[in-house]
């Protein structure tokens, strides 16, 4: 029974590890990674930089591909937070875009170190259960 129960919780933890594998590839690491491209957050302490035709196109393509995956998302202020900066995206919201970029930001970059912290704690959990 030990035995069993062992395979199963080595399943569980696997399927865990794999899922957030993929929200930390699919979602959150590409955003990680164009935190500081102004292509994808053009705006500075001061506010907007030119968020002109070219550069929403280029934004407009990166946040329609991360929105084939927010469903990987396990985080709520993260989810909330992209849906804010969509709307400034799309033209929905113009009044507080610094502090909606700057909070979506600091939120990925607080997901970033907590999925990294997750997947290192579910890694020597299977390590264990070798």
């Amino acid at each position: 029974m030990d035995k069993q129960n062992n395979s199963i919780d080595k399943k569980l933890k696997l399927a865990r590890y794999n899922h957030l594998r993929d929200e930390m590839d699919k979602l959150v690491g590409p955003l990680y990674e164009k935190m500081n491209d102004k292509q994808i957050f053009p705006f500075n302490k001061d506010g907007p930089i030119d968020f002109g035709p070219l550069i929403k196109k280029q934004c407009v393509e990166f946040f329609d591909k991360i929105s084939r995956y927010q469903y990987l998302n396990q985080s709520p202020a993260l989810e909330e937070k992209i849906n804010e900066y969509r709307k400034v995206i799309d033209g929905e919201e113009r009044t507080a875009y610094v502090g909606i970029g700057t909070n979506l930001i600091k939120t990925i970059k607080r997901r970033y170190k907590e999925l990294g912290d997750e997947i290192r704690s579910v890694e020597k959990e299977l390590e264990l259960l070798k």
